[in-house]
């Protein structure tokens, strides 16, 4: 019902009796599918079907059945005594539940998770189907008098969230156009094998990654209804650089319109629902394009208190994901029910945990390690976007604690680690990130480890890492500690199947010597070729205190940071393409508009 539920009541709707083609429906046919159907729907509609039912809105069972209750509903009208009942669940029920979710002022335990980005299980494959279920129905709501697609600003951001989570040119190993991955994902490990839905794609396939036509329908859907904003004119510039494969019933009521460039966009998106941020230095097939994900840590199954409940999860708040001039050159590393070698080379962990992905560890271990739910979600403190540069930082500390589904249970969470707080820096002019993570730990021996990835194997030499991928490098540096312990982890050791495994970089603290430390690491992305490597470099103001005093980290001499020490993030300035300012002490606000993402 969830995948497939749309064609069958189409062609109970398109072939209904006296349709005057050899293949109609007989009367019969048509009572003997009503009387089924209206019986599986009233089981997905009871309240005691929890699962992808109200109160689970990010559900790709949840949207799969907000479409068949309004399809059939709108269907079935003239001849079903159950029709009534399920239109309005669906276009009631459920859609009071998806606005409260996508809304920025929205309520209840879901309310205000969605804002700025709907499809929050992923982009490789789950959150693709919840944008493609909701076409249909909601074009078929502007027809019959009640223009759904203009009561929530979601379908605008939905537009947006794929634009963004699109790379700025095809992946050169992959020869597809990717996008960035989160949450459980069992297509995008096949790469041009990926699953196919139809014929209708250029290829004479359905497309895959980012031209898969589950986003194509959304996207030709979107440009049709929003065709006289500038949301729908960037839909067409999406569909023009990607050419998707995209059905011939979206195609048909095409009228056409123009297109906008991306340059008329935003670096940078905020989606303050997951506190996903994506990043540009440019628009342009050459530039970087990255992903903060500071936020979202939950999944699981459905539960009365905690929110989200998507079915699906990864343990990677906290990760950063970067792709430039057609390379993944940090990425996380992507499965489903795989598995990847464990800490420090030994034993295999689950993809799914957070060793698969560029988060801290903290005595050898990222975030929960069983029943998929945290104590809650990173929460980003601050935020800012700039003209030379970008800064964010996330609490993590939640997630690293189950105290919520089983108190008690330490097994179920990382005690050892007391608070987590991670910064991001990204100087757009130098291309390099800074990465500090703020760090309490149960005691004062207790290891903490900065974790990346590389998709070949990197070469260390004394504190750098170099990764070298294709024609591009991420040449990786440590400022503190000064000398870490660093192993690079062969993701398929000791017989760990995840099919997109990678090299993992383990930059190990073994003794902090106090519970509070800090893991400083800058990251320069550019060509392989000529690659011209910047020479950081660290000042602590008050050597020996771990919470008195400034850090002065200094990039060249026209890109520094003054940052404050402790385990809350405060204050500090940098200074930026040889600008100085204050950092951002709250979050930077951006809303979504016709136009487009407005920052405040």
């Amino acid at each position: 019902m969830r995948a497939l539920g749309e064609q069958r009541i189409l062609i109970r709707d398109w072939l209904y009796p006296g349709c005057a083609k050899a293949s109609c429906l007989t009367s019969a046919q048509v009572t003997t599918f009503d009387t089924n159907w209206s019986l599986w729907q009233s089981n997905q509609d009871s309240p005691t079907q929890t699962w992808g039912n109200v109160g689970m809105p990010v559900s790709n069972y949840f949207c799969g059945q907000f479409r068949n209750d309004v399809d059939f509903g709108i269907a079935s009208y003239l001849d079903n005594p159950n029709a009534a009942a399920n239109l309005k669940y669906g276009a009631v029920n459920r859609w009071n539940d998806l606005l409260s979710f996508v809304s920025p002022t929205g309520t209840g335990k879901n309310g205000t998770l969605g804002y700025g980005l709907y499809s929050q299980e992923g982009g490789g494959e789950y959150g693709r189907y919840c944008l493609n279920y909701y076409a249909v129905p909601l074009a078929s709501s502007a027809l019959l008098g009640r223009d759904m697609w203009t009561e929530t600003s979601a379908f605008q951001s939905g537009v947006l969230q794929t634009i963004y989570n699109t790379m700025l040119v095809q992946t050169t190993s992959r020869n597809m156009w990717d996008g960035f991955t989160w949450a459980d994902d069992e297509n995008w490990i096949n790469g041009t094998g990926c699953g196919y839905i139809s014929h209708n794609g250029p290829d004479g396939h359905g497309g895959c990654g980012m031209s898969s036509q589950y986003y194509g329908d959304f996207m030709q859907a979107a440009a049709t209804e929003y065709s006289a904003t500038n949301i729908g004119r960037y839909a067409r510039q999406w569909i023009s650089t990607v050419n998707p494969a995209i059905g011939p019933l979206f195609k048909s009521v095409d009228p056409g319109g123009t297109a906008l460039a991306f340059s008329n966009l935003p670096l940078d998106y905020y989606s303050s629902g997951a506190q996903y941020m994506y990043l540009h230095d440019t628009w342009a097939p050459t530039g970087t394009t990255m992903l903060w994900q500071m936020g979202l840590n939950q999944g699981g199954n459905p539960s009365p208190t905690l929110a989200i409940g998507t079915g699906h999860w990864h343990i990677d708040a906290g990760t950063f994901q970067a792709s430039r001039k057609g390379v993944n050159i940090i990425r996380e590393t992507m499965g489903y029910s795989e598995t990847v070698a464990g800490y420090n080379g030994v034993g295999t962990t689950s993809a799914g945990g957070g060793l698969a992905h560029n988060v801290p560890l903290v005595g050898g271990q990222a975030g929960v390690i069983a029943q998929e739910i945290s104590d809650g979600p990173g929460v980003v403190k601050r935020l800012e976007t700039q003209l030379n540069y970008a800064f964010a930082a996330s609490d993590l500390t939640l997630t690293y604690h189950n105290n919520v589904v089983d108190p008690g249970k330490t097994s179920r969470e990382n005690s050892m680690a007391v608070s987590v707080v991670r910064e991001y820096y990204y100087f757009r002019g130098i291309n390099t990130i800074v990465i500090l993570d703020r760090l309490q730990t149960d005691t004062a021996a207790r290891s903490t480890t900065f974790v990346s990835h590389c998709e070949t194997n990197p070469t260390v030499v004394a504190a750098t890492v170099k990764c070298i991928d294709g024609t591009q490098e991420a040449l990786y540096t440590a400022l503190l500690p000064a000398a870490p312990t660093i192993a690079i982890v062969a993701e398929n050791a000791n017989g760990a199947n995840a099919a997109a495994w990678q090299y993992r970089i383990e930059a190990n603290n073994s003794n902090p010597g106090n519970v509070v430390s800090y893991n400083i690491y800058t990251i320069q992305l550019g060509d392989a070729s000529a690659f011209s490597a910047l020479t950081p470099g660290i000042v602590d103001s008050i050597p020996g205190s771990p919470s008195s005093g400034t850090f002065t980290i200094t990039l060249d001499p026209n890109d520094s940071l003054v940052i404050n020490k402790g385990v809350t993030s405060s204050g500090g300035t940098i200074t930026a393409a040889g600008s100085t300012k204050a950092l951002a002490t709250a979050v930077q606000v951006m809303t979504i508009t016709g136009n487009g993402p407005a920052w405040q």
